[in-house]
Formats: structure tokens, sequence, C-alpha cells
């Protein structure tokens, strides 16, 4: 009788907790900021770089240094259009992959901005190839340093 109720009392337990930790990751869900694909934002988050390696393309193993923006918060970024097939939902985003022109490059290296923390204007967009090493990306058409 002991075994069965100590059985019962464990379920229980695990059952609780089971519910619990659900609720708690539905609601960070529901506390990220949202975004939209193809529009105009702006973020602030940390700019920086990653080591990556290439593994689907004829360049397989050579090294890449892309620029990212980390966030301090996740955030959750959505299609613009009912019909867009391209960019997908995605939730938890904490990094961005940053596509720039060499006039932005050249302004974030001038003010020693690595590791520091910026803001950054232009368009969101999800992954499509072997180039890119996040699921978010960013067309960027402005940027800010503000460390």
């Amino acid at each position: 009788m002991k075994r069965k109720f100590l059985l019962l009392l464990v379920l229980l337990l695990i059952s609780s907790i089971s519910v619990f930790a659900k609720g708690q990751s539905s609601s960070n869900l529901r506390s990220q900021k949202t975004y939209y694909y193809e529009t105009d934002v702006s973020i602030i988050g940390v700019f920086d770089i990653e080591e990556h390696y290439y593994d689907a393309t004829i360049r397989i193993g050579e090294v890449t240094y892309p620029y990212f923006l980390f966030l301090s918060s996740p955030i959750k970024v959505v299609p613009s259009r009912a019909d867009d097939e391209m960019n997908l939902v995605e939730t938890g985003v904490n990094k961005i992959q940053l596509a720039m022109d060499s006039n932005l490059i050249n302004k974030l290296k001038s003010k020693k901005a690595y590791g520091k923390k910026i803001k950054v204007t232009g368009e969101l967009y999800h992954s499509y190839n072997a180039h890119h090493f996040s699921e978010v990306l960013m067309s960027v058409k402005s940027v800010e340093v503000l460390d």
C-alpha cells in the first residue's frame, strides 16, 4: 500500500512540474516582442562576429565571420503577409545576422563597435541559403553605436 501511495505521489509531482513548465514557456512566448518581416524595424543589441564553417556548398570547410546582433531578450518574428511562403514564424530569436554594405561595416569598425550596444534599422528576412547562419537576418539600412 505504501508503495502504491509513493508511486502515485511521485506521478502527481512529475505531472505538476510538467504543467508548471509548460505554463512558464508559453508565458515567455507571449511576452516576446513581435516584429514583422519585410517592414522597416529598429532593434537594439550587441554587435559582434562569430566564426562559422560552410558545410552545404562547394566551399565546404571554409571559415567565415558574419556580423550579428545579439539581443538581450528573445523576440518573435512573423510574416507581414498571409501569403508569405518564404518568411517563417520564428520565436525565441536571440541573434540576427546582419547584411550590411561596406559603408556601414566601415562605420562600425571605425567606432570599434565590436561588443558594443548598437541600434540597427532595416528589413528582417528568413534564412534561405548556406551563407545564412541564423534563422532571421536583417538587411541593414542604418546603424547607430550607442555605447
